[in-house]
């Protein structure tokens, strides 16, 4: 699935003559709730390249680090990866809306202060689930993440911007980012 998605960007980028490179550093805030336990803001931190193909499409990589939270007896930590694509459309004469839609490979650690029991985590010999005490577990996976944000361009080359962003993984999570923005 990662290899078709892949072909099919090169493709895509291959057949248009419009090239623009963007590089960008974001800082923020992200929220987490797990099975119903809610958590402190964690910082976090992204790390992003696009590759316009328009004005207004692009295809964008990203490095998000999503920050350690604490909960009442718990710790979390989400980091990961993410390939998708962007769109723009002009607001105003230097303000731009901007969304993206994304899959992201991530890894989440929840540390327990205390052993929790989780159950399906770990499997008998048989195959049936078993009930285990565990102070560390680690979720990874692939999901969607979404992104809606403004952006202003101070000059030509650069610009700042505000990001909403929604992971759809096992648990809820949800990031504000600033940042800025940097074309090559």
């Amino acid at each position: 699935m990662k290899k078709m998605v892949v072909a099919v960007l090169l493709v895509m980028i291959a057949q248009f003559s419009y090239a623009d490179l963007n590089v960008g550093l974001g800082v923020g805030q992200s929220n987490y709730e797990w099975n119903g336990e809610g958590f402190d803001s964690g910082n976090a931190f992204e790390l992003n390249v696009a590759y316009f193909i328009s004005t207004r499409v692009g295809v964008e990589l990203a490095y998000n680090d999503l920050g350690d939270a604490h909960g009442r007896n718990f710790e979390i930590a989400t980091r990961g990866t993410s390939l998708g694509v962007t769109g723009n459309m002009p607001l105003a004469d230097r303000v731009q809306l901007f969304a993206k839609l994304a899959f992201m490979d991530y890894q989440s650690t929840l540390t327990a202060d205390s052993p929790i029991f989780l159950e399906g985590f770990y499997r008998a010999s048989n195959g049936s689930p078993v009930i285990q005490p565990v102070n560390k577990v680690q979720l990874k996976g692939e999901d969607l993440m979404s992104s809606i944000g403004l952006s202003f361009q101070v000059n030509p080359a650069a610009s700042v911007y505000l990001r909403y962003s929604h992971y759809d993984f096992d648990q809820s999570l949800s990031a504000w980012m600033a940042g800025v923005s940097y074309a090559l």
